[in-house]
């Protein structure tokens, strides 16, 4: 019917031109609105892993585009380690929802399916997307969990019930869930309809609500993993469980050593496990920078194999240490945003100013001094010195500056040097903004909806976690989803609307130009971000010229501090720390001379060329660490927050 109607439509515009304009346009509007219905959709029933085998390609390609459209930057580190054959399982951390498959997906060059949660199949576009990707579903325990009647006390292993029905609604291997708990916790035995035995202690002496889980059956869920990589095929998967926004790795779940090891032994092939890092510079952000890495990958020991015949549970415990040991090689961990934080800082402050660190070398040093920060944050030297970047820290944001104007070696002293820079930046970024308008305009509907939708989602996910501080690790993802659905309902209205008032042929102009112009504005719009930022850090450190030479100072104290402490420490941390630095002792040496030469030549001609030149440059610095701002940005950054 749809398809008659369309023909019928199609035919009035054409041959009707005796008919009013207005007429006409209004016919060609249904007749798009007619053929965009009758476009034949696939349903759920019919989206099956045969016949959508040949699109695994077409939506890899859907998601890289997209995810290159989000990030401002994607940087791959280690697509080299990715095995081209054999039975692999991909693990990687999860701290930003779908985002993080489709990345790795992406730039993968294996064909993969992931491994999701049941509750996420069931949503409309991430189901028919995960259906498409030969995704495999699994029943997550909380998914699955219903309300208990009445309220629970527990203490140790105790559970003592007010109003409750164990004996009806709880049964063997059944377990039950109290807010606070990591997981939810078998019960062992039943005594009463008020009484209970779990498997593992748990305090909780306030009456509360509880939830019962009913024991799931997840061999279906095992047999085809198994079967995957018996052929010789390749899995992701989360080992932390669910996603979360936290600074360090949750636990991992004992579920991909059940998955490798009873694979190896039913279908006996080697199997793989490639860690992957994906490291997110404030990820929920749009046009934010993230960084994939691809760790070294480790084959699993027959000896686990053998292990796992005789003892299961020890075989599971030994590979997931392992599994977790890989997982940290590519991931940084810190205790909190605070530690992170500082630990950027004393990264930034140890490397030279001389020395450019490629992507991995930044990933690795800001590995080491994560785990040297654990390692040692009981000495006392060390605790004095986290204080010491705290303070340092605080002084930086009263003054709203970053560590690189501080880091400078003078600041703008030149006052016809400073007005011109300011003056040219400020006419760049008015020119910049009214460029961008058109298209900021046009797009506004769509950044609007995808970041109250988002915000909701987050709010409600914080809710309803006991993981999630909060919850921006579900940002992203609903940005992209709302994106995906939103964007081409406002890209069409605009086409009939165009269509209606200016003709067909400004329609199909507007098809190819309005792309274009929200790609343009949106490339002009981060290029006046980074002026504005500039521009406000020019009259900050102009107006706080003083203050930024104490810092300086204090800067220079800190950078030594630092550098001591690694030459006494890293050796203790690192095995082999000679051999393995990333800054070595003659770079240090050479970032000196420079210092030591610049100060000579301000202190013999302060009104040099060379001092211009230098005073030209710092300039240029400020441009230069503005445009990979997000590199170093936590989530706590308000000014960040402010120009986004």
């Amino acid at each position: 019917l749809n398809w008659l109607i369309t023909i019928i439509l199609f035919r009035c515009p054409i041959q009707a031109s005796t008919l009013p304009c207005r007429r006409r346009r209004l016919s060609a509007c249904l007749f798009f609105l007619f053929f965009l219905t009758s476009l034949p959709f696939e349903s759920h029933s019919a989206v099956s892993a045969g016949a959508t085998m040949d699109l695994y390609w077409m939506w890899k390609w859907f998601f890289y585009v997209v995810l290159r459209l989000f990030f401002s930057e994607v940087e791959v580190i280690g697509a080299e380690n990715i095995p081209t054959s054999g039975a692999v399982i991909f693990v990687g951390n999860h701290q930003n929802q779908f985002v993080d498959p489709m990345l790795i997906l992406a730039h993968c060059r294996r064909k993969l399916g992931f491994l999701i949660a049941a509750k996420s199949m069931q949503k409309k576009i991430v189901g028919f997307f995960a259906r498409s990707l030969h995704s495999i579903p699994v029943v997550r325990a909380l998914d699955a969990a219903k309300p208990g009647v009445g309220k629970v006390i527990i203490v140790g292993s105790k559970v003592t019930g007010e109003g409750t029905k164990f004996v009806q609604q709880l049964e063997k291997g059944f377990s039950l869930y109290v807010k606070g708990m990591e997981d939810p916790i078998r019960v062992d035995e039943i005594i009463s309809d008020t009484e209970c035995v779990l498997n593992t202690p748990f305090d909780c002496n306030k009456a509360s609500d509880f939830k019962i889980v009913p024991k799931l059956d997840h061999s279906k869920v095992y047999d085809t993993v198994w079967k995957r990589l018996g052929e010789g095929g390749a899995i992701g998967i989360f080992p932390e469980g669910g996603s979360h926004d936290r600074t360090q790795l949750l636990p991992l779940k004992a579920g991909v050593t059940l998955m490798a090891l009873g694979a190896m032994e039913k279908y006996d092939v080697p199997i793989t496990i490639v860690p992957c890092g994906l490291n997110y510079f404030s990820g929920h952000r749009f046009r934010s920078h993230v960084l994939v890495e691809f760790g070294k990958p480790y084959q699993i020991p027959s000896e686990f194999v053998s292990q796992w015949k005789s003892d299961k549970r020890q075989a599971c415990k030994s590979l997931l240490e392992q599994v977790d040991n890989q997982m940290r090689n590519v991931t940084i961990n810190a205790p909190d945003y605070d530690s992170l934080r500082a630990i950027f800082t004393i990264r930034r402050l140890y490397t030279p100013s001389t020395k450019t660190l490629t992507s991995d070398q930044y990933l690795e040093l800001n590995r080491r001094f994560a785990q040297g920060w654990v390692a040692f944050h009981d000495r006392p030297e060390v605790q004095q010195g986290a204080a010491r970047i705290k303070e340092y820290n605080d002084k930086l944001d009263m003054l709203g500056v970053k560590d690189y104007h501080a880091s400078s070696v003078d600041t703008v002293s030149n006052t016809l040097t400073f007005g011109t820079a300011l003056v040219s930046r400020f006419v760049l970024i008015v020119a910049l903004f009214l460029l961008a308008l058109p298209g900021l305009i046009l797009g506004s509907p769509i950044g609007i909806i995808a970041k109250v939708i988002s915000l909701r989602k987050a709010k409600e996910a914080k809710a309803s976690s006991i993981v999630k501080l909060k919850g921006t690790d579900v940002i992203a993802s609903y940005k992209l989803i709302i994106g995906l659905v939103v964007t081409p309902i406002v890209y069409w209205t605009y086409f009939l609307v165009v269509l209606w008032f200016f003709g067909f042929t400004y329609a199909l102009l507007y098809v190819v130009a309005w792309p274009l112009l929200t790609y343009a504005s949106v490339r002009v719009t981060e290029e006046g971000l980074t002026l504005a930022k500039s521009f406000i850090a020019l009259v900050r450190i102009r107006w706080a010229a003083d203050e930024l030479t104490n810092l300086r100072n204090e800067r220079k104290e800190l950078q030594q501090m630092i550098r001591d402490l690694v030459e006494r420490l890293g050796p203790q941390l690192i095995t082999g720390f000679g051999a393995k630095r990333i800054v070595k002792p003659e770079e240090i040496e050479k970032e000196k001379e420079l210092e030591a030469l610049n100060l000579e030549s301000s202190i013999s001609s302060p009104s040099s060329g060379l001092l211009r030149q230098r005073n030209k440059a710092y300039l240029k610095l400020h441009e230069s660490e503005d445009r990979k701002r997000t590199l170093d940005t936590s989530d706590l950054d308000d000014l960040e927050d402010v120009f986004n």
